[in-house]
């Protein structure tokens, strides 16, 4: 075999192998991309909102989205981990609650547009919650109320219990107690995270829960609503239960079957306007 012969065959062994590399790599960058579309869709809300960024007092700088209705209650809506504000259910949920008073959708930190990262703890997405809530009072609203889906229901609770601020609390799906024994614990936070990187949430390390949402609901002194998913792979009903026991009086518990984790039916929407209603009573809509 000749020198030239040689060097040809070598070309020609490369070059296939050179396209799988590439296609290797495109997969790589995409498969990510087609997955989070698919598991954690976004959309935009079909009215028109006012797009706000503000400081969270720690130099993080948040995202939220105002369903302004010229009402003067507003209620704060805090997605759960790897969502954001633009998550379908999110969003829809934000235009029902729209029609009888202003919502305020929140990004926690290291999520959607909001700017920083979330270290899995909960104490940070407490403190944006807490943010969100001053904000709020800044822009002179008359009551705030908290609705917090799975780890937003983490951060509206421990917010309401120990920052304050809050006149009423919905919570949804939340993982009130720890949910794995310590040793699964040891190898789920990797887990977690990776996942969390997978649907493009901006994730650090560090964060602990040094307490549980049941730990301090006895500390909510405003009225709150417990909603307890009946198709809740991740949070059993057991959990919930406990968690309305150790809640404080005005409480209510909403039980929604056939329902997943960290989502709400019509019938769900409907019960929580209802109970808005009459926990943050409206009078007639602020006028421009």
């Amino acid at each position: 075999m000749s020198h030239r012969e040689g060097t040809w065959q070598r070309r020609g062994a490369i070059k296939p192998g050179l396209g799988w590399w590439l296609l290797g790599g495109i997969l790589a960058i995409s498969a990510p991309v087609v997955v989070r579309r698919k598991v954690r869709p976004r959309v935009r809300p079909r009215r028109e909102v006012v797009r706000l960024r503000f400081d969270n007092g720690e130099g993080i700088a948040l995202a939220a989205d105002l369903y302004a209705s010229g009402h003067e209650d507003v209620v704060i809506v805090a997605h759960g981990f790897t969502s954001s504000k633009n998550a379908p259910e999110i969003v829809e949920t934000c235009e029902y609650l729209a029609r009888d008073c202003d919502v305020l959708a929140l990004d926690l930190r290291g999520h959607g547009e909001s700017g920083g990262r979330y270290d899995l703890g909960l104490d940070p997405v407490a403190c944006d919650v807490a943010a969100a809530v001053r904000l709020a009072r800044a822009l002179r609203y008359r009551r705030v109320a908290l609705m917090g889906f799975s780890l937003g229901a983490a951060a509206c609770v421990v917010c309401a219990a120990e920052a304050g601020g809050a006149d009423a609390v919905i919570s949804v799906a939340c993982p009130a107690a720890p949910l794995s024994n310590s040793r699964w614990a040891r190898f789920s936070v990797p887990l977690w995270r990776g996942w969390a990187r997978l649907m493009g949430t901006r994730v650090s390390t560090g964060g602990t829960w040094s307490r549980f949402p049941a730990d301090v609901v006895g500390q909510v002194s405003a009225p709150i609503l417990i909603v307890h998913n009946g198709d809740d792979a991740l949070i059993p009903k057991e959990i919930s239960e406990a968690f309305f026991a150790a809640a404080r009086e005005p409480k209510d518990y909403l039980f929604l079957p056939n329902t997943p984790h960290a989502q709400v039916s019509r019938e769900g929407l409907n019960a929580i306007a209802e109970y808005l209603a009459r926990h943050l009573p409206q009078p007639a809509p602020r006028t421009a």
